[in-house]
């Protein structure tokens, strides 16, 4: 947040003609130029702290997940928790999930989508910058740099989640197999069952987050990318040959 009203405040001294060459303030006065100023700035701090604020709350819930989620994960590899015992952990672990793909889930989709278009933006607006001014090139790098970082943080720690849970589909396999203390087929049987139905997935646009579905998404658009600018969509023609 600090971060960005930081770059925010670093373009009131990049050369006005090397970012906004039609900027509505440039014909204001000193004193007019600041009062607004002052206001876009009060403007980011709120905008940036419900963001901020969306995205911690879903990280964090998610972080005290995969937390919890690894010590019944831990206690199961070790036979040292009872199947019934650990089926209801399995079902709080679900309650919590399904409060966290609700509403907050649903708001951190909509920030994500803000930062993505931050991103894709400033990235372009780097890639196209023709101004060989040391703050113009510190604005346009610091923008995506901090846009990308705070974009990022609730998708890998859902895919964490994700990714932590469906170890428990893989050691209820092996209960089955190799046995689990002293229970029966039909206890491991309804164990089994019990986790192919317990859906333990975070979701991000009603989507379960993955790490091969974001290295997916990660490699389609840089390919896209880099198509644009070879077929001159985006840039001159000789931008980068």
């Amino acid at each position: 947040m600090l971060c960005s009203l930081g770059v925010q405040a670093l373009f009131e001294f990049v050369p006005q003609w090397a970012v906004a060459p039609s900027s509505l303030l440039s014909g204001l006065g000193s004193e007019l130029h600041w009062t607004l100023f002052a206001l876009e700035m009060l403007g980011m701090l709120l905008m940036n702290c419900v963001n901020v604020a969306v995205v911690v709350n879903y990280t964090s819930q998610c972080e005290m997940l995969v937390f919890y989620a690894r010590t019944v994960k831990q206690r199961l590899q070790e036979k040292s928790i009872q199947l019934k015992d650990a089926m209801q952990e399995l079902v709080e672990m679900r309650k919590s999930i399904g409060k966290l793909n609700g509403v907050l889930s649903k708001m951190t989709s909509l920030v994500i989508l803000s930062f993505a278009e931050a991103s894709i933006i400033g990235f372009c607006l780097l890639i196209l910058n023709e101004v060989n001014d040391l703050l113009v090139w510190l604005y346009r790098a610091l923008y995506v740099i901090i846009w990308m970082s705070i974009l990022v943080q609730p998708l890998i720690t859902a895919a964490r989640m994700n990714a932590t849970c469906e170890r428990f589909h893989q050691i209820a396999l092996e209960a089955r197999v190799f046995g689990y203390q002293q229970c029966g087929i039909h206890d491991l049987d309804s164990f089994l069952n019990f986790l192919c139905n317990a859906r333990l997935r975070v979701k991000l646009f009603e989507v379960p987050v993955r790490a091969g579905y974001l290295i997916l998404v990660s490699v389609l658009v840089i390919f896209t990318v880099l198509l644009l600018f070879q077929t001159s969509v985006i840039g001159a023609p000789d931008l980068f040959f």
